[in-house]
């Protein structure tokens, strides 16, 4: 063992055993625990899943009908997504 003024000249101390296996055992608990919580389900809300878009012979229908009542002037105070989201629920 080197004498006491070195290692006061270091500032370096010896490390027991008991307090590596303490350091060591604090790295595996916060290693666990960052895997924890990486691997626990998020607590965001999921966005809701959309419905699947229309078919082309859908919208194209839907574009008809959309025509003929701006023609008519059956489609006065709608927009064409108003009444898309309408016709399109329709089925």
């Amino acid at each position: 063992m080197p004498p006491s003024s070195y290692r006061s000249r270091l500032g370096r101390r010896r490390v027991t055993l008991s307090a590596r296996l303490s350091i060591v055992a604090a790295l595996v608990l916060c290693a666990a625990h960052v895997r924890a919580q990486s691997a626990a389900p998020s607590q965001t809300p999921q966005p809701s899943p959309q419905p699947a878009p229309p078919s082309h012979a859908r919208v194209h229908q839907c574009a008809v009908e959309w025509q003929e009542k701006k023609k008519t002037g059956a489609a006065a105070g709608n927009t064409w997504r108003e009444f898309a989201a309408e016709c399109y629920a329709r089925k």
